[in-house]
């Protein structure tokens, strides 16, 4: 979920910054999910890089789902939880950017 609040906090409220940085967020999720979903090699740089752009916009669950998955890369089913944990913050700025 995302804490528009941090969002607001970082842009003082310029809705137009806001959008720029939450597109280029998705950008870059999108990004991170396609290479950790072909099995890049990267694991935790992808993730690493993608826990840092979540916590600085206030993403905290992904952060911290993102956290764990650095720390101990998950196989099988809880490979698949975290990445459908990337999947619905993409959904989420979907709705954000459209």
């Amino acid at each position: 979920m995302i804490d528009l609040s941090r969002l607001h906090s970082i842009t003082e409220g310029d809705k137009e910054t806001e959008k720029m940085l939450l597109t280029l967020f998705y950008d870059t999720t999108c990004r991170i999910l396609s290479d950790l979903q072909n099995n890049n090699g990267e694991w935790k740089k992808l993730v690493h890089e993608l826990r840092g752009a979540a916590a600085n916009l206030g993403l905290g669950l992904l952060a911290e789902a993102c956290l764990e998955a650095e720390q101990n890369p998950p196989t099988g089913p809880d490979r698949e939880a975290f990445l459908d944990v990337i999947r619905q913050t993409i959904l989420e700025l979907e709705s954000l950017i459209a």
